[in-house]
Order: structure tokens, then sequence, then C-alpha cells
């Protein structure tokens, strides 16, 4: 997310007994503008899934981006 969104700061708040990830920020820099939040607003753990609500197709103008292109 540094080299995508330019930013350097992060916060994320995530569950303690379950670790799943409750709310994210992410900041850039030098102004400290806020670029990304994320917010869960309703989780259902291990309850039933409705298989025809979900779909692999990628959406209308997706482009794939690779991460970390630099690794050695």
């Amino acid at each position: 997310m540094s080299a995508k969104l330019g930013a350097d700061k992060f916060k994320l708040l995530v569950h303690e007994s379950s670790g799943i990830l409750l709310k994210a920020e992410v900041f850039n820099s030098p102004n400290e503008e806020l670029v990304l939040s994320i917010n869960t607003h309703n989780i259902k753990i291990n309850g039933e899934v409705d298989n025809s609500k979900l779909s692999s197709k990628e959406p209308p103008g997706y482009t794939k981006r690779e991460l970390n292109q630099n690794k050695n």
C-alpha cells in the first residue's frame, strides 16, 4: 500500500481473539491525509453463506496489479 497510495502511516484495529480486521486507516505524508478507510459494519462468524451472491468474475474495468515488483 505504501507504493500504491504513497502512504507511510497505517492504523489497524484487529479483534484480539479472532484476528479479524475491524477497521483500517491509511495516511499519506507529509500532510497525513486519509487516503483509504475500511470499516467492518456487520460480521457473522460461522453463519450460513448464500453462494448465489458470490462471484469470482472480475468487474468491468478491473486491472490486475502486481505487488512487490522490486523484490529480488
